[in-house]
């Protein structure tokens, strides 16, 4: 990089690090009234006592609580982008609400429920959220697992995805995996085993933008960044499944159909290209970036 690129580069570094600092301000209050919000709607492992012994129940106790510990004794460290790792925590508590909201109460998928996972399969397998979709014939799962995120830094995320297409072997080695699933509408408490996982990922402009909303933002132009993101990553990890390991192809397109249905439905290819809505346009770079590992 040559001393005016360099120079360029450490300018917008900086801007971006003002950017950040000043909406983390105003974003981070709102993660008190959030949080029991989030604690009441989360899947919580203590019901599913009949479904898993009392040991192991307890055991996944222990992890999250360990967990936990190592959370609260790193959270005064701070990270590149000046915040610490507490306040990262919990601005994306603060996304994961926003986005749970827009779809549960601001309808942003149409017949579909989001549902907020436990804090083990949040910690253990990185799955922040289900989708579940009904119509007047069937309730369906998906098979989706939804991973949140503001960061900028989605390599690992990428990876992890990678690693499940590659060593999927229909028996030990699977997709994602979600432990403890409560369908509220049914009652019925299960594992949803062998799910493919996405990235929705939106940038702090637009978790500022959403803050302002009511209603759950119902229409707001993040559904469809939201929808053309998923819809174009379960592309191509289709594809890559397709050439690498053809036996995960079924579960990763099922969740691709219903995507691009939901995108049609929606027109939300033309609807984002049309409103001329740039604050995740960073992001969706970022995204690209990290899909390249599948090409």
């Amino acid at each position: 990089m040559n001393p005016e690129s360099q120079a360029i580069h450490s300018l917008d570094q900086r801007r971006r690090m003002d950017d950040i600092k000043e909406t983390a301000e105003l974003l981070l209050p709102m993660h008190s009234k959030i949080a029991p919000l989030m604690e009441k709607i989360a899947i919580h492992p203590d019901r599913f006592e009949g479904l898993y012994d009392k040991e192991m129940l307890a055991s996944d106790k222990r992890y999250v609580v360990r967990m936990k510990k190592i959370f609260a004794q790193e959270a005064n460290d701070k990270g590149p982008n000046g915040l610490t790792n507490g306040e990262v925590r919990n601005l994306a508590e603060i996304l994961e609400y926003q986005i749970i909201n827009g779809i549960n109460v601001g309808k942003w998928l149409p017949l579909c429920t989001a549902t907020k996972t436990s804090e083990y399969d949040d910690i253990k397998n990185g799955v922040d959220l289900v989708l579940t979709y009904e119509n007047q014939e069937s309730i369906s799962h998906l098979g989706m697992g939804v991973d949140i995120t503001f960061s900028h830094n989605l390599d690992k995320k990428f990876k992890r995805i990678k690693d499940e297409i590659d060593n999927y072997d229909a028996d030990e080695n699977l997709l994602g995996t979600v432990k403890y699933f409560h369908d509220r509408k049914t009652g019925n408490r299960s594992e949803l085993a062998s799910v493919p996982r996405v990235v929705v990922a939106l940038d702090l402009g637009v978790m500022k933008d959403l803050s302002r909303v009511k209603e759950g933002g119902k229409g707001h132009i993040a559904r469809h960044a939201i929808v053309t993101d998923m819809e174009h990553q379960l592309s191509v990890f289709s594809d890559y499944a397709r050439e690498n390991n053809p036996l995960c192809l079924d579960q990763i397109m099922r969740a691709q159909n219903f995507m691009r249905t939901m995108a049609r439905l929606l027109e939300s290819e033309h609807t984002l290209e049309d409103s001329g809505y740039s604050k995740n346009i960073k992001m969706q770079d970022t995204l690209e970036r990290g899909l390249s590992i599948f090409r």
